[in-house]
């Protein structure tokens, strides 16, 4: 999801990469035996005690190199998740004061208050902003993830009920329900997330 986003070294990449290491390093050592004197034998002999350093020395740096890999997208997952907990949180603020404002506008207009037309643009400014979010929320979300799907079809519901055509019959403990559950699902969501980005690379 968003560790695609960004580039990330392929494992054959950083296979080829320590191989690349190692084989730099093996030819400089046999290098200098050859030109300190010694023949074939002597070249032979050096490898071959030397065997087991070069293989440690080559999972050493492909260890190292999957460690760095594992960590950028554990900090992608992290950032990933930040902006995606502010998106849900602000976009349940502005489904709630959608309606409330709405509300307002409506007992205003009932009483006859001057002022009645301002709850009507702020329920208009609002319901704009859920509206701005809620793309974006799209956005942060993982089409093949069923929670995250739950969570579309939910924000799709509130924003039924809160638009122009249903505002006016949609109580306001219908729509707490709906964010609630909102709420909930997220809470699953940030808790499996959190649990892989704490993974740590293992062979």
């Amino acid at each position: 999801m968003i560790a695609d986003t960004i580039p990330i070294l392929t494992d054959s990449t950083l296979i080829e990469s320590v191989h690349l290491i190692a084989n730099d390093t093996l030819v400089i050592k046999v290098q200098q035996v050859a030109s300190s004197g010694g023949g074939k034998s002597s070249i032979l002999d050096y490898v071959l005690k030397n065997g087991i350093t070069i293989i440690m020395a080559l999972l050493a740096g492909l260890i190292a190199l999957y460690q760095v890999k594992s960590n950028v997208i554990s900090n992608a997952r992290m950032k990933w998740m930040e902006e995606l907990r502010t998106s849900l949180s602000e976009l349940c603020d502005s489904a709630a004061r959608t309606l409330l404002n709405y509300n307002n506008y409506l007992k205003g207009q009932e009483l006859a208050d001057k002022d009645y037309r301002d709850d009507y643009d702020r329920y208009m400014n609002s319901f704009s902003k859920f509206n701005i979010l809620r793309g974006k929320v799209k956005l942060l979300l993982d089409p093949d993830n069923d929670k995250h799907i739950q969570i579309e079809e939910l924000i799709n519901d509130v924003s039924h009920k809160i638009s122009n055509e249903k505002i006016n019959i949609t109580p306001s403990t219908e729509l707490s329900a709906k964010l609630a559950s909102i709420i909930e699902l997220s809470k699953q969501i940030f808790k499996e997330e959190w649990k892989r980005s704490k993974k740590v690379f293992k062979l």
